[in-house]
């Protein structure tokens, strides 16, 4: 076996097969931290389409379209800009028969169709262009340091050029990225949407004008690079797309197809041990206590409890020492767990107030860590508090449906 193998070292991004799934793990000392699963046969998320609107429901404000022969899409009018439409005439409210460009943003799920999105984007490893609110924008994870660095760029011609009519957002990954790099990212992606744009007229329904990537390439520009300085898979396929892919965007990490024969990356990374962790309703903390993650339809609930915590003389001490285990966990499970909507927290009663505000601002703290948009409401006088979290993905109890 492969020595560098043998012994976890901090920040290891792995892709892994089975089951006809793809799984992305963000290792940090030994630890996953990022959890992602991709079916293989999900091949048209981020793609954009010459679709046709087959029918209009007025009552849910959206529109059927079919995008690719017998494939429907559901177009919310919410996400509707009618330069997408492909009509000559003056009057640019969709209408049936109309053909229109489409982005796929989400995946089927159960019986409802994939949703779509008619203000394109295009995503690179430091920035995405999109037809939302024109101007430039930096992520909300980026300091004021390092977003003076990117100064220059507002002066940029092409820069100047794109963002008056395209909203270019600076993403968290280009915190260390030169700004001559950025620069030449966003002018190949509106050289893209021009591209798109110009073609668009000219090409038949159905036409795909951009064919999305493999999905599970989305975790490189996803997830913090900082976090991780080596990529390992032992799917040569993955690896040479994984390999292109890097070199493509200029970077330096080190990526390398595992090979033993003996062990598989699967087994040596105990896969199976930490998927039965994720599917589990049960998780434990160092103190003894543990939550119990539900899921329901409206939202996911999680409740606090002590179990075989050691209370000692002083409950409102142990009940707090608990609470903040519980807040530190419960903010790492949304991330690996992708849990998304409302999701309620039932704490374990504490006395003190003091102590419900330390709490709260320690979840806090931890949920600004958080990827994903994620905000802590409040707490109320039962000691249930409420977060909400930005839906980006389904989370990984579905994805994971009917895998052993």
């Amino acid at each position: 076996m492969n020595k560098e193998m043998q012994k976890e070292k901090a920040g290891s991004l792995l892709f892994l097969q089975n089951q006809n799934r793809i799984f992305s793990v963000l290792f940090v000392d030994s630890h996953p931290v990022r959890f992602d699963v991709f079916d293989e046969n999900s091949v048209d998320l981020g793609g954009i389409y010459v679709g046709k609107i087959k029918s209009i429901v007025r009552g849910m404000e959206a529109a059927f379209v079919e995008y690719r022969p017998q494939k429907m899409c559901f177009l919310p009018f919410r996400h509707f800009d009618e330069q997408c439409l492909l009509v000559s005439r003056e009057n640019k409210k969709p209408s049936e028969g109309d053909e229109v460009l489409v982005q796929i943003t989400g995946e089927a799920v159960k019986s409802k169709d994939p949703e779509a999105t008619t203000k394109l984007s295009l995503a690179g490893r430091f920035a995405v262009l999109s037809m939302q609110r024109p101007g430039i924008f930096f992520s909300k994870k980026l300091s004021k340091e390092s977003i003076e660095r990117f100064n220059d760029l507002k002066e940029d011609p092409l820069i100047m050029k794109a963002s008056a009519s395209c909203g270019i957002v600076i993403r968290s990954n280009a915190k260390d990225a030169d700004p001559l790099k950025i620069r030449d990212e966003i002018a190949s992606l509106y050289q893209e949407a021009e591209r798109i744009f110009d073609i668009a007229v000219h090409r038949t329904c159905f036409s795909v004008l951009s064919k999305p990537e493999p999905s599970y390439l989305s975790v490189l520009s996803d997830y913090p690079e900082a976090l991780y300085d080596r990529i390992v898979t032992d799917i040569p396929e993955i690896y040479k797309t994984v390999q292109a892919k890097m070199q493509e965007d200029g970077s330096t990490k080190s990526v390398s197809l595992y090979t033993d024969e003996s062990l598989s990356l699967w087994n040596l990374y105990s896969m199976n041990k930490h998927l039965d962790l994720l599917r589990g309703k049960k998780v434990f903390l160092p103190s003894g206590g543990y939550l119990v993650i539900e899921y329901t339809e409206a939202l996911t609930v999680i409740d606090v409890n002590s179990g075989k915590s050691d209370m000692g003389k002083n409950c409102e001490n142990a009940y707090f020492r608990i609470n903040l285990e519980a807040a530190k966990e419960i903010a790492s499970q949304m991330i690996l767990r992708n849990l998304s909507g409302i999701i309620l927290v039932d704490f374990i009663n504490m006395m003190e107030k003091k102590h419900e505000q330390i709490l709260l601002e320690t979840l806090q703290e931890r949920v600004k860590m958080d990827p994903v948009a994620a905000n802590v409401i409040d707490m109320t006088p039962l000691g249930l508090v409420e977060i909400t979290r930005k839906k980006k993905r389904r989370p990984l109890h579905e994805l994971l449906y009917g895998f052993s």
